[in-house]
């Protein structure tokens, strides 16, 4: 038997993606649990995930999950870095420059 526990989550980056954009970081604790001879549950393992997620929709949809990347890091700045480097565009300052042009 396997038990999922969210111990965090937030939104990042709340104000410098465009509009239907969002990034959620997770922590969830994973515990696993076996049956032993006696038909007690045992915990067999037990472990922290964190992962960023890039959600996508409007107050009008659902939200689709873009990506899921699983990470170690916790401040902003690194979690805008890595989003950054596989959706540049989904941040406004590329925007308004792209627009410039």
């Amino acid at each position: 038997m396997k038990i999922f526990e969210v111990l965090v989550s937030k939104e990042m980056l709340r104000c410098e993606l465009i509009e239907s954009y969002h990034v959620i970081y997770e922590e969830t604790e994973m515990t696993e649990f076996t049956n032993n001879e006696h038909d007690f549950l045992v915990e067999k393992k037990r472990f922290v995930e964190r992962t960023l997620t890039i959600l996508k929709g409007n107050t009008q949809s659902t939200l689709q999950r873009v990506k899921t990347y699983r990470t170690e890091c916790k401040n902003a700045r690194d979690i805008r870095t890595i989003i950054y480097n596989d959706y540049p565009e989904i941040f406004k300052t590329i925007q308004i420059a792209k627009q410039a042009v």
